[in-house]
């Protein structure tokens, strides 16, 4: 026989990881490994060496069971039939602490689940199964605690079944307390799940409700990471690609990948179960959107892997904020200041495939979707690539750095483009400080601030501001968008075009959102910045502060 080896993905909760295993097939059948420590990965193998407890359930279909904490890890397979999967993460010190998320694991997906310590562990039956549970430590009934199933505190989503009135349950599973209510039991029980320097009233007082379920896709990046921030990581599921963060509890996404394949996109749903999905990643590298050798990664990106996002989203029925560019209008007329309704005419190729993004993830459910054009977005980010870092650096290394004059444009504090949504978090604010989310407002806004500039004058006024007045008098040069155009074409041998005047008019914003929650002009916002420093260091700004402080 033939086959590979198990592989792995990170669920939203710290620690907790998805199998899918390999199997060895000829013309007998198969076999599958379920556990095997010398090809297993560190980080889903148990503290201890070994699992050392093997069970085996059968439930039949409309079974709930669980929720059970217990300090083992778990290892969790199907070898017949199918179930919806949950763990909730019970440890106080997580990043992700009373985040729950779900996985379909069934004898046909290959699925096996890796639950860590200090977990809640449960699952509603799809259909009649045989369940296998590798444990960490033997089977050990006084230092394990089973939890409500439907505490109010967690929220957990339980799928209701067509020919199934009411799950069935155990009387211990149905009679179990909730989380908060279960406190003395969970210090006494279980050591190390539950602080035991806080009283039943303190947890209640604290989260009285269940955290707010935010996906944001891009949520390393310069608008993702002020989503995040504004929210709170608690309340936000964050994806990435390149840079895992597995220990806060981001999944990997590749909406490249998500373009060729729909399921991707479902699988994320039903795992994290969403309110509100932030698309901000997407191909935004802007002049290598002409590369013919990329092929159709910018539509792809940009366009069609958001359009299933948006369809995996409506069938969970969470709202989808779309993130845009100035790039779709043609930004030809001097003067002219863009609305939402005006005509589009993109310039190059990267404002096209936006363009189709717009209009594809806006027609999936138009009552559901939010499109948020934006330009020139600066401020604190964790990989700091934007443009007031790039000056920022290019002056303290005393790099000339070319800027053009002809090319204008409106700018937005990251934090401000942040704070002008809201998400949906335990304690909603009140009706006169809701952002476009939780006003239910939807269609396409303009986020950005009121002073248009042209990027050479932006730069200036950054250098001004941040105490750079004098070396960017040196560093910074002046420029044309065709001597940029040129020098790019023949370097790389393609190049895109970008309009001169893409000023945007945000009327309709100021219209819905409370004059607090609009963005700052450039001084205030850069001083705010100052003040408040954050992700990577930039010149200027201020000393690193820790992700999140």
């Amino acid at each position: 026989m033939s086959g590979g080896e198990t592989t792995w993905s990170p669920l939203c909760v710290a620690g907790a990881w998805l199998g899918v295993d390999a199997r060895a097939r000829d013309h007998r059948g198969y076999t599958q490994d379920l556990y095997r420590d010398d090809s297993y990965p560190e980080h889903v193998q148990p503290p201890e060496p070994g699992h050392r407890h093997v069970s085996l359930s059968h439930s039949h279909r409309g079974v709930l069971r669980g929720l059970l904490v217990t300090y083992r890890s778990r290892l969790v397979s199907v070898v017949k039939g199918a179930i919806y999967d949950v763990i909730v993460d019970c440890r106080p010190e997580s990043r992700t602490y009373r985040r729950w998320c779900v996985a379909i694991v069934s004898s046909a997906n290959r699925r096996q689940v890796f639950v860590p310590g200090g977990c809640a562990h449960g699952f509603l039956v799809l259909e009649d199964a045989d369940v296998l549970v590798h444990s960490s430590t033997r089977e050990d009934p006084e230092n394990e605690l089973t939890i409500n199933a439907r505490d109010p505190a967690l929220g957990v989503y339980w799928p209701r079944l067509d020919d199934v009135r009411e799950a069935i349950t155990s009387d211990e599973d149905g009679a179990a307390p909730p989380l908060l209510q279960a406190h003395d039991r969970f210090v006494d029980t279980v050591p190390g799940v539950i602080s035991s320097n806080w009283s039943p009233y303190e947890l209640v007082r604290v989260v009285p409700r269940p955290l707010g379920r935010a996906l944001v896709v891009g949520a390393s990046g310069n608008v993702g990471g002020a989503i995040e921030e504004k929210y709170g990581a608690a309340n936000v599921i964050g994806t990435y690609k390149n840079e895992a963060r597995t220990e806060d509890g981001y999944v990997y996404l590749d909406i490249e990948a998500v373009a060729e394949d729909e399921t991707l996109a479902e699988e994320i749903m039903t795992m994290c179960r969403p309110e509100v999905v932030f698309i901000c990643a997407g191909f935004n590298w802007v002049d290598g959107c002409e590369n013919e050798a990329e092929g159709l990664r910018p539509r792809n990106m940009n366009a069609v892997g958001p359009r299933n996002l948006a369809v995996a989203a409506k069938k969970v029925g969470a709202k989808v904020v779309y993130f845009s560019t100035d790039a779709v209008f043609i930004g030809n007329e001097t003067g002219k200041v863009y609305a939402e309704a005006d005509e589009f005419l993109p310039q190059n190729k990267f404002g096209e495939t936006k363009l189709l993004g717009e209009q594809l993830v806006t027609a999936v459910c138009p009552e559901r979707t939010l499109v948020i054009r934006t330009a020139g977005v600066f401020g604190p980010e964790r990989v700091g690539k934007n443009f007031v870092y790039r000056m920022c650096e290019a002056i303290n290394d005393a790099d000339d750095m070319a800027v053009p004059t002809d090319r204008f444009c409106s700018h937005v504090y990251n934090r401000d483009l942040g704070a002008s949504h809201l998400a949906p978090v335990p304690v909603r604010p009140p009706a006169s400080v809701k952002g476009l989310v939780d006003s239910d407002a939807a269609g396409t806004f303009h986020v950005v601030g009121e002073e248009s500039f042209s990027r050479f004058n932006f730069a200036q006024r950054v250098a001004v501001t941040l105490g750079f007045k004098d070396t960017a008098t040196r560093v910074i040069k002046r420029t044309d968008l065709k001597t940029m155009h040129d020098q790019t074409f023949e370097a790389r041998g393609f190049a895109a075009e970008r309009p001169k005047n893409l000023a945007l008019a945000a009327d309709k914003l100021k219209e819905t959102l409370p004059e607090r929650m609009r963005p700052k002009p450039l001084r205030e916002a850069l001083l705010h910045w100052k003040t408040n420093p954050r992700g990577a260091r930039c010149p200027g700004i201020g000393v690193r502060r820790a992700e999140g402080e």
